[in-house]
């Protein structure tokens, strides 16, 4: 019996030592180990992660001016409002050049300081690039709880019944909101020139600005026409839901693009640029 013991001891110590050669990972972990694996990122760590990206992320999680603002929208409707911008036929209804959108993007998204870039872009590629940061956005800048009551008031063509709905969003989402509609409202004051009435920015923008939160094709479809005549209705009534105009301070004019502003001939129909 003791030498039954003894083989099957020796047994035991032999293949102990066969795995630890020949199957290294078998090892049992050091103590030490666990701590040099990083723990997962808990949800206020990951959005901080997400906080220089502009495309994609929560409004608070963009870069922002000291009003609030993203940055973004700061310098494209800066862009888009110099004079020839906002005069352009179709704008933010005709589509840029998709290769440079996304090429623009990514490098935006990388580092905000190239948003000085959108100085040298066409007009709809700016156009394009803002209309694309409210369709990226993870949840629609007029929120899921907002949409059945928003949308049942424009049915009703309740605007009583909207400016309350339209009051109980957030004031971060509702001062962009105020900022677009206000900047939309010039966009249409010149519609004469760029055919861009209330009704067609509301058929451009709707789709990006509100949805439901499970939405399907027949209620998308059925919800539209009510969407379009959402936006159209604050576009047309500004001071009735907002107020007074919005605090907007335009981004500052890239360096080579204000060389060549100022290589042009002055002309007083060009210097008012106030729309």
């Amino acid at each position: 019996e003791q030498e039954a013991g003894g083989d099957k001891k020796d047994q035991s110590k032999f293949f102990s030592t066969f795995k630890k050669k020949f199957f290294p990972s078998q090892r049992k972990q050091s103590k030490s180990l666990p701590a040099m694996i990083p723990k997962p990122l808990n949800k206020e760590k990951f959005d901080l992660i997400a906080f220089h990206r502009t495309f994609g992320v929560n409004i608070y999680q963009c870069p922002c001016d000291p009003n609030g603002i993203p940055e973004l929208l700061v310098v494209t409707i800066s862009i888009l409002k110099q004079r020839d911008n906002i005069r352009t036929e179709g704008l933010f209804r005709i589509p840029g050049s998709r290769e440079r959108i996304v090429e623009l993007k990514k490098k935006i998204d990388s580092d905000k300081n190239c948003l000085q870039e959108l100085w040298e872009q066409d007009v709809h590629t700016v156009a394009a690039i803002l209309k694309s940061w409210f369709h990226e956005l993870p949840e629609p800048l007029i929120p899921f709880a907002s949409y059945q009551p928003i949308i049942d008031a424009s049915r009703a063509r309740d605007k009583d019944k909207l400016k309350e709905e339209i009051s109980k969003i957030d004031n971060s989402r509702l001062q962009v909101l105020g900022l677009l509609i206000y900047f939309l409202r010039c966009v249409s004051k010149l519609s004469f020139v760029n055919k861009m009435t209330s009704h067609n920015l509301g058929v451009v923008f709707a789709p990006d600005l509100f949805k439901a939160k499970n939405e399907n094709l027949h209620t998308a479809i059925a919800d539209m026409p009510f969407g379009i005549l959402c936006i159209k209705t604050l576009i047309d009534d500004y001071s009735f839901f907002f107020g007074s105009p919005p605090s907007f301070h335009p981004a500052p004019l890239s360096p080579l693009h204000s060389t060549r502003e100022s290589a042009r001939p002055p002309n007083s129909a060009r210097l008012n640029t106030n729309t």
